[in-house]
C-alpha cells in the first residue's frame, strides 16, 4: 500500500514538473526524462547493470585508448531504447566500450555499458551510431561509428580505432596510436573509402565531376585528411542537389 502511494505521488510530481517547465523555450521530451531521472536517480534506471570496468593497460602519458580525452565528461545516450542525459560517459576506442561513471554510488564505480543496448551516444559534440553492415566487397562492419554527414543521398561514418604498443623502458606500461576508416552509404550500400578510386565506385554517374572536385581539395589531404573527406562530400552534396 505504501509503495502504491509512492509510486503515484512521483508520477504526480513528475508531471507537475515537466507541466512548469513546458512554458519555457526548452525541449519538453528532453527535459520530461531529465526530470523523471532526477526523481529517481540514474542508478536506478537499469542503465549501470552493466559489468564493473577494470583496466588492464596501464597508461603514463596522452596516448591513450580513449576518444580526445582520458578522462569522464557529460554526455547523452540512448539505452534500451530510451534516452538518457547528463551521463559521464567514456568511450575506449581500442575495445570499442562506451564507459559510464555512476557518481551516485560511493566510490563511483566504472561500468562498462551493455553495448547490444545502445542505440547511439553523444559524446564531446561527436554523435556514435551503433550498427553493422555488410561492404560491397562482402566484407563486415560493425561497432561505433561517428556521423560525419547525413543527407537524402549518403550519409559518411567515420569508425576510430586504436593500436596497441607495450613499452618496457621504466616498467611495464602501453601507449596507443589513432587509425581511422571512412565509410559512405549510398543507395543502401556501403564503401569503405580508401581511396578516390572507392568514391568513384560509390558515385560512378558523377566520376567526371568528382575528379575535379578531388583536385581542388587535394592539398587538404596530409594537412587534415577529415577536412578533405567533409570538403569533398559537400561539395559532391551541392552537386547532387543541383542535378536533381
Amino acid at each position: 500500500m505504501i509503495k502504491k502511494f509512492y509510486r503515484s505521488q512521483l508520477t504526480l510530481l513528475f508531471f507537475c514538473a515537466v507541466g512548469q517547465l513546458w512554458g519555457q523555450n526548452y525541449d519538453t521530451y528532453t527535459i520530461s526524462y531529465q526530470v523523471f531521472d532526477g526523481f529517481i536517480s540514474l542508478t536506478n534506471t537499469g542503465i549501470y547493470n552493466g559489468i564493473e570496468y577494470y583496466e588492464q593497460f596501464p597508461m603514463r602519458n596522452e596516448k591513450h585508448k580513449f576518444f580526445k580525452t582520458s578522462s569522464f565528461e557529460n554526455g547523452s545516450l540512448i539505452f534500451d531504447k530510451r534516452p538518457f542525459y547528463k551521463v559521464d560517459l567514456r568511450y575506449d576506442v581500442y575495445k570499442d566500450q562506451l564507459l559510464a561513471r555512476n557518481s551516485e554510488v560511493l566510490g563511483s564505480p566504472i561500468i562498462q555499458l551493455d553495448k547490444t543496448k545502445i542505440l547511439e551516444f553523444n559524446l564531446l559534440g561527436h554523435r556514435f551510431v551503433n550498427m553493422s553492415f555488410e561492404l560491397e566487397n562482402g566484407s563486415s562492419q560493425s561497432g561505433f561509428f561517428e556521423t560525419l554527414v547525413s543527407n537524402n543521398s549518403f550519409t559518411i561514418y567515420k569508425k576510430y580505432g586504436k593500436k596497441i604498443n607495450k613499452k618496457t623502458d621504466d616498467g611495464v606500461y602501453y601507449e596507443f596510436k589513432n587509425q581511422t576508416d571512412y565509410f559512405v552509404n549510398t543507395n543502401d550500400s556501403f564503401y569503405q573509402i580508401k581511396n578516390d578510386n572507392a568514391i568513384f565506385s560509390a558515385f560512378p554517374q558523377y566520376k567526371s565531376d568528382l575528379r575535379t572536385i578531388l583536385d581542388f581539395h587535394r592539398a587538404k589531404r596530409k594537412k587534415n585528411y577529415d577536412d578533405y573527406i567533409l570538403s569533398i562530400f559537400t561539395d559532391l552534396e551541392k552537386l547532387v542537389g543541383a542535378k536533381k
